[in-house]
């Protein structure tokens, strides 16, 4: 894929009535999860790079989405009495197939991808922080086990405007995505993966070159504060660097350090299901350097 032309202007289509998620529906947190884990199959589809999605009623900018090295499915969902969701479908089986340049060779004994999106979820979860969208795995879909996740209708940062893009780097939420990286030694930390929502908030995506038990496998050194920005390089984000932690979001790594070193925890039992012994154990160690040196790493 080409880069973007930098005047490029996201399609205007149109969304029903705002939710959390902005998905097509209102829905709660509650039947999303419902729709995820139980509903049926309606229709499958490779995700192209220039996505369509069906008329709506609010606008909305729609951006590309940005190929990635697992095979990524569109997949819509139904559940008698709780509604539709279209969701975005990672089968195991198609990992490491995607359209990046070169197949991305991930370190011996790491856990499968589709276990390290739903890792970020519950640990995002656990913070409270609401940047990850509600993920599962479910092993009954056409492509076997893999993630499922909502799809979310909004321009990816790299495709924000000056202004949006200043908003977004005051925010607190792109303080807590610095730390959310750091802690999920996330080495794909490009704006194309991070989503402004409708209502003013950003989410991530794309979050499988996380959760790595041994950071300096990776070849591409890119986590917490040092978030790549996009093809507008006008609204530059700020340098949090070494920076002192605020207050309420080092108390909450704090927490969740305590959940994380105490193995009974609601927190500890999920993330064994998904992640291995060494992959908890360097992010609670990420955890607790954050906690003792209260700094942005």
């Amino acid at each position: 894929m080409g880069e973007l032309d930098p005047s490029f202007q996201p399609e205007q289509k149109n969304l029903s009535p705002e939710s959390k998620y902005l998905d097509i529906e209102t829905i709660n947190t509650e039947d999303m999860l419902a729709i995820l884990e139980k509903g049926q199959v309606v229709n499958v589809r490779p995700i192209e790079e220039d996505f369509k999605v069906m008329p709506h009623k609010d606008k909305v900018n729609l951006g590309n989405i940005v190929p990635h090295k697992d095979r990524t499915l569109e997949v819509e969902l139904s559940l008698p009495g709780k509604g539709s969701l279209l969701v975005v479908y990672k089968p195991l089986s198609g990992e490491n197939k995607g359209q990046l340049g070169k197949p991305f060779d991930p370190p011996e004994n790491s856990s499968p991808s589709c276990n390290k999106e739903v890792g970020n979820f519950l640990v995002d979860t656990a913070l409270g922080w609401e940047l990850i969208v509600p993920t599962i795995i479910r092993e009954d879909l056409p492509e076997g086990k893999g993630s499922l996740r909502p799809f979310i209708h909004g321009k990816t940062l790299d495709l924000a405007s000056k202004e949006q893009k200043q908003s977004i780097y005051a925010g607190e939420q792109y303080q807590k995505l610095a730390v959310f990286d750091y802690l999920l030694s996330n080495i794909d930390g490009q704006s194309e993966n991070v989503i402004l929502s409708n209502l003013g908030g950003i989410y991530a995506i794309d979050r499988s070159l996380t959760l790595f038990s041994d950071y300096s496998a990776s070849e591409w050194p890119m986590k917490g504060a040092r978030l790549k920005i996009g093809y507008d390089n006008t609204a530059d984000p700020p340098q949090l660097k070494e920076k002192p932690l605020p207050k309420n979001i080092l108390s909450d790594v704090e927490e969740l350090h305590t959940q994380l070193i105490d193995e009974e925890s609601e927190l500890h039992r999920n993330l064994s299901t998904v992640l291995s012994k060494n992959e908890i154990t360097a992010l609670s160690n990420r955890a607790k350097t954050m906690v003792e040196q209260k700094i942005f790493l």
